[in-house]
């Protein structure tokens, strides 16, 4: 399963951390898995584009992806929520795959 943790505080979106394969189907042919992926990587290069500080790390051998932002913009958030509300669209067509929780820090 994959599991997705986004972290807020006071309501904004700062980062999250998504691990795990959703083990829909075989490596290389995961839909699921695939989805989370190029979706990750979009708000990665959406991130940069922005000019926003921010640290990622990512692990194919977890596998794991890391990110935290440096400081709050408005921009940094939307791109962040997007993401959220994108991983939990598609953990609602694929329930048994993919875990979502938005965390307070």
């Amino acid at each position: 399963m994959t599991s997705a943790c986004f972290y807020t505080k006071k309501g904004r979106f700062l980062g999250f951390m998504i691990s795990g394969h959703s083990e829909y189907s075989e490596e290389g042919s995961d839909i699921v898995c695939a989805g989370v992926s190029a979706m990750t990587s979009l708000t990665v290069t959406c991130l940069e584009n922005s000019g926003t500080k921010f640290s990622f790390t990512s692990d194919e051998s977890k596998p794991q992806a890391v990110l935290k932002t440096e400081e709050f913009t408005q921009i940094s958030e939307n791109i962040l929520e997007s993401l959220y509300r994108e991983v939990v669209s598609l953990s609602g067509e694929y329930p048994a795959y993919i875990k979502v929780e938005k965390r307070e820090i």
